[in-house]
């Protein structure tokens, strides 16, 4: 599980650098707004498809701000489905 945070840490830092997390934030907000998350909380779901592991450390590199409980609730719903 290790290795698959610190890749996730690694790619959320490239993808922050490059300005691509917040075009990603940007796009996707209509959508996770629904939900009551962030735009960039899409990265946090698309990495759930792939790994429990780099989620997680989407998750926490993404974590700026509290989040709600509702989007606590959208978040493991889809990383446990």
């Amino acid at each position: 599980m290790i290795p698959n945070l610190i890749m996730a840490f690694v790619l959320i830092k490239a993808l922050n650098v490059t300005g691509l997390l917040d075009l990603i934030g940007r796009v996707c907000a209509p959508v996770m707004e629904l939900f009551g998350l962030p735009g960039e909380a899409a990265t946090i779901l698309a990495s759930a498809w792939l790994s429990i592991g780099g989620s997680v450390g989407v998750a926490a590199a993404l974590c700026k701000q509290p989040a709600t409980v509702a989007g606590f609730t959208a978040i493991t719903i889809v990383m446990l489905h």
